[in-house]
């Protein structure tokens, strides 16, 4: 059975830090995973920011 993804408020904005702006902080990286399921995890998220800053 498909697993089903919460569902987003796009009342809100969503706006996020520029990625090149430096690596992301633990509270950070979790709001991103949580939005962008492909990562899933804040340790990638973490990991990506740390790569896409250098």
């Amino acid at each position: 059975m498909p697993k089903s993804l919460p569902l987003v408020d796009m009342s809100e904005p969503v706006c996020c830090a520029p990625v090149a702006a430096g690596p992301v902080d633990d509270e950070a990286a979790l709001e991103i995973a949580l939005r962008l399921k492909a990562l899933a995890d804040p340790a990638r998220v973490k990991l990506m920011s740390l790569l896409f800053s250098s």
